[in-house]
């Protein structure tokens, strides 16, 4: 006997599995049920590939360990395995339920028959009193509203327990080397890292004298040969000290005659503006360059003419102030990032920077020089210290749910934190802080031994029982089914209680 083996897929469907049955040509079906996924919506498709195979003639067993699966065959009489190998080496059948017949048709009976029925005597001659009837009716009436009034009744109780406020003074102690939180107080601290850059400037507050006319004078040129010399002009003279800054030049070129001892004056000028140029005499006293082997120069006056002007330049002072303002303005903005990077209820532990790292600092100009404002291009990363809310919640509330009081319901989502004091950085890098945490709970254990005394009772009087029973200070809410009924259930288990906690924000 040809045997017909399908392998079923998670996606597969009643109709795709009827596909498969047209093509194969077999006297025998067997379907595989995969390990996961439901290859069938429901058991009406089932039943449907069963009703299939049973108008073809073929016979249809099921590979599977699922239990649903199983009594779903069982119900339909189709044979079930544990394996495909058990499935092709045992002969299975099953057998197809006849129809029911309808049953037979009543026979007629004869006009005369159904008479001689009406007329033979039945019970009691008391039974046939409309009065005993109408009584037996009532009563039975009677009886069937007692039972449904006790059986058919429902009703909803939904009230706010009464509430009190749970605390719990706790010393928090954060560092990055926790992993996870403990009762203790102990809570992994977080780092992000934040980078932000600003520009700014400010006037600058000091003043710089600036060059501004160039020192002149007379200098003597004094031959120590016999021979004569042209002395060019730009020929430059400074004094003897080769470290100083302030040189000269000779303006007109002069002719010095060649015998030791004579002498010539020209006249000279500053190279650089300014009162630094205004030397005493007998300052200039050495010559750059060849000329100086075989004269002599000196400044028989003083050189004079060379003066500054005061001009607005940043001070040392600027520069400092201004790079400390950009710093608490770039921390202020580097906090509102953090806001935004963080979950909304994320704390951050320092309140000042812990690290900084200065990626780029530029100011302009770079030194004291003349300027009416100082400019600071500024980049810094700053590392935020924060803790994580679900870690402070989830320990905040199971150290309260040890001291939690029996009969006592806690609101979770009422969690909330509480400090005076500022966290600390200690020695050893952790970070204390003293917090006390709070919470709703809500005293819902005296419910049952109230309902005893509601049953049977009116909407209105059920509610003040309950209020001063329960000390609530919201009345309850009772809804009855059906609408029109008038009393709350006799039987407890007709009353559902819900306290509306959770709805509570």
């Amino acid at each position: 006997m040809k045997t017909q083996v399908i392998h079923l897929e998670a996606y597969d469907d009643r109709h795709s599995v009827l596909d498969r049955l047209n093509w194969g040509q077999a006297n025998r079906v067997i379907l595989i049920w995969p390990l996961r996924g439901e290859p069938l919506d429901s058991q009406l498709d089932l039943k449907l590939i069963h009703r299939r195979c049973q108008r073809s003639d073929i016979r249809l067993a099921l590979v599977c360990k699922r239990r649903e699966v199983i009594d779903q065959a069982r119900g339909l009489d189709i044979p079930v395995f544990r394996s495909l190998r058990q499935a092709q080496q045992i002969a299975w059948e099953y057998s197809i339920s006849p129809a029911a017949s309808p049953p037979p048709s009543a026979s007629r009976r004869s006009r005369q028959e159904l008479a001689d029925l009406r007329a033979t005597p039945g019970g009691p001659a008391w039974q046939d009193q409309p009065a005993v009837r109408t009584g037996a009716f009532i009563l039975g009436l009677l009886a069937f509203v007692i039972l449904a009034g006790f059986i058919l009744p429902g009703a909803r109780i939904e009230y706010l327990p009464p509430a009190e406020t749970q605390t719990l003074e706790i010393n928090l102690t954060a560092s990055p080397d926790y992993q996870a939180f403990n009762l203790s107080g102990a809570v992994p601290a977080n780092f992000q890292a934040i980078t932000v850059e600003a520009r700014s400037e400010t006037e600058s507050t000091g003043e710089i004298a600036v060059p501004a006319q160039a020192a002149t004078g007379i200098i003597q040129f004094t031959n120590l040969t016999d021979r004569e010399f042209t002395i060019p002009a730009g020929t430059i003279l400074r004094a003897d000290s080769a470290e100083s800054p302030i040189r000269f030049s000779t303006t007109t070129d002069v002719t010095l005659q060649g015998a030791a001892g004579a002498a010539v004056q020209v006249p000279i000028e500053a190279l650089n503006p300014g009162s630094a140029g205004n030397l005493p005499e007998n300052s200039l006293t050495a010559i750059e360059g060849e000329l100086s082997r075989s004269l002599t120069v000196t400044n028989l006056e003083p050189t004079t003419g060379g003066n500054d002007r005061i001009s607005p330049a940043p001070s040392p002072a600027d520069y400092e102030a201004l790079r400390e303002e950009m710093l608490t303005t770039l921390w202020q903005t580097a906090l509102d990032e953090a806001g935004l990077l963080l979950s909304p209820r994320d704390i951050i532990l320092n309140e000042r920077p812990h690290t900084i790292v200065i990626v780029e600092e530029a100011f302009s100009p770079a030194q004291p020089e003349p300027a009416p404002v100082l400019t600071l291009q500024l980049v810094v990363e700053y590392e935020i210290i924060y803790l994580k809310w679900e870690d402070i919640a989830a320990m905040g509330n199971a150290a309260m749910d040890a001291t939690l009081p029996p009969d006592t319901t806690a609101q979770v989502e009422t969690f909330d934190i509480e400090t005076e004091t500022a966290p600390q950085l200690q020695a050893d890098g952790t970070i204390q802080w003293p917090v006390t945490f709070s919470r709703q709970v809500f005293l819902s254990g005296a419910i049952q031994p109230a309902l005893q005394e509601v049953r049977g009772k009116p909407i209105n009087q059920a509610q003040e029982i309950l209020r001063s029973r329960l000390g609530l200070t919201q009345t309850p809410e009772i809804t009855l089914f059906p609408e029109w009924w008038p009393l709350i259930p006799f039987t407890e288990i007709r009353i559902v209680i819900q306290d509306v906690t959770a709805r509570q924000p």
